[in-house]
């Protein structure tokens, strides 16, 4: 573990020392107003609502946008074949930064900005000079005058260029696929589709990137249009924490659909000291969030599970609440020096690059 994460795990965990001190993980009298202590049987499932039904207005709309013509660009390439005149097939055909092409008999032709068709028609006008009914077929392999980027957590980021219809799963699919990875000896994807998003003209487009890809809701999988930015966000940028009464305490990357019970199971369960009831501290040390939930009742089926967010941080104490005070006198002034330090570097680079 690196220093700044030392630094930030021993964060959280006097966040979590503080609360607790201050609210005895229990709803009474000397509970700060701003903290909201909440029961598991309290706690309501992820909603699977439908999105509202000006989103779905909009997704309607996005996927019956209509595709234009492709027109030719620079860049172009294909290979051309003459019906019935084989000394005419010609390979590698490269439209030029000037808009033409060079082909026999005719020279150098301008098909930049024409669709397939107009090209093909002018061709065949040219040419019939000097054969009778030419018959031109123009068979693109490199286009280049759509492009969309997709950069982020994708196996090979970049421009990708297409002609005619190319959706977002195909996009994902030609930039190979989401990125995944090592983390804690389990492989894991390492894209947070919560929060990437599609931008069009510099506007954000509605499409949950989570629920098409892993709902398979395909409302979400849009037709792209010329010069569309795809950012799939990493959820590396992101962790959640645990201490206290684990087997295996520390931070964890942030996983979509992580539950209290799976981050416990990745802690490698807790111990037989073990609290029946976790905290789970959320947000900022300004307005933080504390939720109490009955992490036994979790593990053994009897209530659905707690779904975790990212920067959450889970505390399980001891059986007893008395040995929390014991915890606390051991690890605060360690903790305090720690932070001192962490906040002091803060000021000295905010400082530097003002």
């Amino acid at each position: 573990m690196s220093v700044l994460s030392l630094t930030r795990f021993l964060c959280h965990c006097y966040l979590i020392s503080v609360l607790l001190l201050l609210g005895g993980c229990a709803a009474s009298d000397s509970t700060p107003a701003q903290l909201v202590v909440q029961q598991s049987a309290e706690v309501e499932p992820i909603s699977t609502a439908h999105p509202d039904s000006s989103i779905t207005q909009r997704l309607k709309k996005l996927n019956a946008v209509e595709i234009s013509d492709y027109r030719i660009a620079a860049g172009d390439k294909f290979n051309v074949f003459v019906y019935g005149e084989d000394d005419l097939e010609t390979k590698g055909v490269i439209v030029k930064n000037d808009g033409t092409i060079s082909f026999k008999l005719i020279g150098d032709i301008k098909v930049a900005g024409l669709t397939m068709k107009q090209a093909t028609a002018l061709m065949e006008k040219k040419l019939a000079k000097y054969i009778i009914h030419p018959k031109v077929s123009l068979l693109p392999y490199e286009m280049r005058s759509a492009s969309i980027t997709i950069i982020g957590k994708v196996a090979n980021p970049g421009v990708y260029y297409f002609d005619g219809e190319l959706r977002v799963v195909e996009s994902i699919g030609r930039a190979g696929g989401l990125s995944v990875g090592i983390f804690d000896n389990n492989t894991i994807e390492l894209a947070d589709l919560e929060h990437s998003y599609i931008m069009r003209d510099k506007e954000l487009l509605p499409v949950n990137l989570a629920r098409l890809v892993h709902n398979g809701d395909m409302r979400q999988n849009i037709p792209l249009l010329h010069g569309d930015y795809i950012y799939i966000a990493s959820a590396m940028s992101k962790e959640v924490f645990i201490v206290g009464e684990v087997n295996k305490p520390g931070y964890f990357g942030y996983t979509e659909q992580l539950t209290l019970g799976r981050l416990v199971s990745k802690a490698e369960g807790v111990r037989v000291t073990a609290n029946k009831n976790a905290v789970v501290v959320r947000g900022n040390i300004k307005n933080p969030l504390v939720y109490r939930i009955n992490i036994e009742k979790i593990l053994t089926g009897q209530t659905r599970d707690f779904p975790i967010e990212p920067s959450d941080i889970v505390y399980i104490p001891k059986n007893t609440i008395g040995q929390w005070n014991a915890w606390l006198t051991t690890i605060l002034p360690s903790l305090e020096t720690l932070i001192t330090a962490h906040l002091l570097d803060n000021a000295i680079y905010n400082t530097r690059h003002r």
